[in-house]
This record gives C-alpha cells, structure tokens and sequence, in this order.
C-alpha cells in the first residue's frame, strides 16, 4: 500500500499526509507491528490530491491511472515534442511534457489540475452533475490541499 506521510513536530510520529492516506491508514489492522521503509520524496499535496481522484476514475473506466493522466496531459496541450518519423512515413509520435518536480512548478501544475479535474468528468464520466461531483471528489480524495510552501533551504555558511 501507497501512502504518504508527514512527520508531526509535537508528537513526533508519522501521519498521513492528505484525507487519502488517512482513509488508507485507517484501513489497515490496529496493534500490528508494521515494518516501514521511508523514501523522501518531493510530492505535493495536491499531487496525491489529484492522484488519487485519478486511480478511482480511471479503475472505474478499465484503465490505467498512468493512461488516464497521459491522456489528460495530451487534452491539456501540455507537449514537448512532436516526432515525424523519416523511416516509416506518416508515423507521428508525441513526446509530453512531465508534470514531475522540478520540469513543472506548482503553479503550473495546480492550473493543470484545475483543467484536468472538470475534464475526467466530461470526457471519461459524463453526465454527472456538479453537486455529485464534488460528493465524489470529497469521497474519493477528501478537500482539494492548499498549495504547500516551498521548503527552507539551509544554507551551510
């Protein structure tokens, strides 16, 4: 299982970084010893937000979550290359952008998630309507985060 944790200055424990991890902690067996590897990652907030509604859509369509976001990047415009192929005439191949740290900043990328939310509901699972929406957006990853601050850097002298 997935999840993302936070360390917590006054209790000095892990908790769950986002509703989706919680809704994750909270189904696993209670007093049972765990063995945790930890892996310091630059996820936002917001990414596992988006993930997360992404995994449930694309689940519910028969596709990959990593198919789903491609296809959203796509509809987005967000393109690096376009590749005429010289051997095989008329193959045209796509290279996207990556929406990782640091190739897209977070304000870029919470405009893509701010076009890539509404899009999974029109083109991939129409006709539900906005109320409903956002009944399952709540459900699926709980209230969309705050964009985070960036880190402190401390600098040595």
């Amino acid at each position: 299982m997935d999840l993302c944790m936070v360390r917590d200055e006054r209790r000095l424990a892990l908790v769950p970084a986002t509703d989706l991890d919680a809704a994750r902690v909270a189904s696993l067996p209670r007093d049972w010893p765990f063995q945790v590897q930890t892996l310091l990652t630059r996820t936002s907030k917001l990414n596992r937000w988006y993930r997360g509604i992404v995994g449930k859509v694309a689940e519910g369509i028969g596709s990959h979550p990593q198919a789903l976001h491609c296809d959203l990047k796509l509809k987005a415009g967000l393109i690096e290359q376009v590749i005429v192929s010289q051997a095989m005439r008329g193959v045209i191949s796509i290279k996207l952008r990556s929406t990782a740290f640091p190739e897209m900043g977070d304000d870029e990328f919470a405009s893509f998630v701010d076009f890539g939310i509404p899009c999974l509901f029109r083109d991939y699972i129409p006709g539900i309507r906005a109320a409903q929406q956002r009944r399952l957006i709540n459900e699926w990853a709980g209230r969309r985060p705050k964009l985070e601050e960036p880190p402190k850097l401390i600098l040595p002298r």
